[in-house]
């Protein structure tokens, strides 16, 4: 199981949303996620992460949530999906090489409460649905906050991914 692999492999937590809590304890200066020259620590990507949760749980993202994002791989993409797993929500990758029909049929097996987005894909997110759709930049906030992960079920679903089949 994922659980016992992530207690394998260090001593982690039961539950992705506690993972970056305690990487940040147990290794805040080592290097958390590299991108192309993007880099962030624990300590960094945590802080990111907490502000990013704060930000979501503003607008109303909570533990029945689902929340599609759909954003190129970086950094930010990274703390939006911790993020969002910080507060309880599932995480619903939507791609941005993705048609618009392709998207629609992703919302409508999925139904997500809200949308994160780099500004890249196809669909505009906004009027392809009437749920709240924030930027990827969005996140970043001027304010700390200081949202606690939420308590979660070990078999509760963190992420729903897509897959062509031939990955």
């Amino acid at each position: 199981s994922v659980r016992g692999a992530w207690r394998y492999a260090g001593g982690m937590g039961d539950t992705l949303s506690t993972l970056v809590d305690e990487a940040a304890t147990r290794a805040p200066e080592s290097i958390a996620i590299r991108i192309d020259d993007d880099e962030l620590t624990y300590a960094d990507f945590h802080r990111q992460v907490v502000r990013a949760a704060g930000a979501l749980a503003g607008h109303g993202v909570g533990p029945a949530s689902r929340v599609g994002l759909s954003a190129g791989n970086s950094v930010e993409f990274a703390v939006a999906v911790f993020a969002t797993l910080r507060l309880g929500a599932t995480a619903v990758m939507i791609s941005t090489s993705w048609r618009d029909n392709e998207v629609a049929h992703a919302i409508g097996l999925t139904d997500p409460t809200h949308f994160v987005h780099d500004g890249s894909g196809a669909t505009d997110l906004g009027t392809a649905t009437a749920r709240p759709v924030l930027r990827v930049a969005d996140l970043a906030g001027d304010e700390p906050h200081d949202t606690a992960p939420a308590t979660v079920d070990p078999d509760d679903v963190a992420v729903m991914v897509f897959s062509s089949g031939t990955t």
